[in-house]
């Protein structure tokens, strides 16, 4: 997991409650069981409230469903005392870690139990403010856009693990988070994000002499990626090849990568191959040839911490020539266009051994979309 909390989750524990049992001698068993987000609306619930219902909740939308209802029925006649009323205190904080809430605080009012009405206030933890350490890269707005995540938010474990999850998507960075309790504001905590990130620039350029003679026999490569184009943590990157027959061979490429909104991808990639050979007794022979490429492709996350799974669809274009000609007299001429969608899915599982890839593409090309495609 990617992120820590600060405190261990908080409730008060009701080892001295003061609770006032009226002129009953004998101890009271729990009847009822009166639960609001504040003290003053749940001490201001009548023991009445919610007519027959042994469990009523205002307020509290969290504790409004009837499987928490039933959570509390074993709790009900037994004798009201400090022991029971952590043991009530405990549940309801297991009920909120089984229901994706990291934080919650009980509070007990000042209150009569003579009649066996239990009064808790209930106060389900939410942000109290976002602080951003480390960052100079990626601004505060970005990351926080990046989250998803604002003060008075509840503090949820999957929606944290996911915000951290999509935030370090772009390789340039790693966020990890830090939920701290604060004491002084009960039901609050702060978000503390730190990040370690690096400038999102990047060159790249490499050599390798296993070419030949005819393209030439040394190839260079060189290229750039960029990792928070324009601010809106756009990646792109643009690659260049050639031979030392600069002339003969030359290879561009491309792609940019944007991250919408509700954490899905859109990807354009391109291409532009030149090859222009010359071969034959004197040279007599040129070939020119040119090949261009481009996608569209759309990513989608079907969700999946351990084993992630990403749909994609998308449209894919190529053209290509081949053209030979003897001295200034073209002898062959050709050129093809392909149109082709696709789409797929993939998931990738990790156990002990490592990460394993599983994958399924479907491609359809039409056919006969213009007089180079037949």
């Amino acid at each position: 997991m990617s992120f820590r909390l600060f405190s261990r989750f908080t409730l008060l524990w009701f080892l001295h409650v003061g609770l006032a049992f009226g002129a009953a001698e004998q101890t009271p068993v729990l009847k009822k069981l009166l639960i609001a987000d504040t003290e003053v609306k749940v001490a201001g619930l009548a023991g009445e409230s919610g007519g027959d219902v042994r469990v009523f909740v205002q307020d509290v939308p969290l504790l409004a469903a009837p499987v928490f209802s039933a959570a509390m029925e074993p709790f009900m006649g037994k004798a009201i005392t400090g022991e029971l009323l952590n043991e009530l205190a405990n549940a309801i904080a297991q009920y909120a870690r089984q229901n994706d809430r990291l934080i919650v605080k009980v509070f007990p009012p000042s209150q009569d139990i003579g009649a066996g009405v239990v009064r808790l206030a209930v106060v389900v933890g939410r942000y109290n403010e976002l602080q951003f350490k480390g960052n100079r890269w990626f601004s505060s707005g970005l990351l926080q856009e990046k989250l998803g995540i604002k003060p008075g938010d509840e503090v949820r474990i999957s929606t944290l693990e996911e915000a951290v999850k999509w935030a370090n998507a772009n390789p340039f960075r790693q966020v990890k988070v830090l939920v701290n309790d604060l004491a002084s504001q009960p039901g609050k905590a702060d978000l503390i994000i730190g990040v370690e990130e690096r400038i999102p620039l990047r060159f790249t350029a490499s050599y390798d002499d296993s070419g030949n003679e005819i393209l030439g026999t040394r190839h260079y490569t060189g290229g750039v990626q960029f990792g928070n184009l324009w601010g809106k943590d756009h990646q792109g990157s643009y690659q260049f090849s050639t031979t030392d027959h600069q002339g003969v061979f030359q290879s561009h490429s491309f792609d940019y990568r944007v991250p919408l909104p509700w954490r899905h991808y859109l990807q354009v990639n391109g291409g532009y191959l030149k090859v222009k050979p010359v071969f034959g007794a004197g040279g007599a022979f040129t070939q020119k040839g040119e090949n261009i490429s481009a996608s569209l492709r759309y990513t989608a996350a079907l969700g999946g911490s351990s084993s992630p799974i990403e749909f994609f669809a998308g449209i894919d274009f190529k053209q290509g020539n081949n053209n030979l000609a003897y001295g200034p007299r073209t002898l062959f001429t050709t050129k093809t266009d392909v149109f082709q969608a696709t789409t797929g899915i993939s998931m990738v599982r990790r156990d002990q051994r490592g990460a394993w890839l599983f994958g399924a593409n479907l491609n359809a090309s039409p056919g006969n979309v213009n007089s180079r495609n037949t």
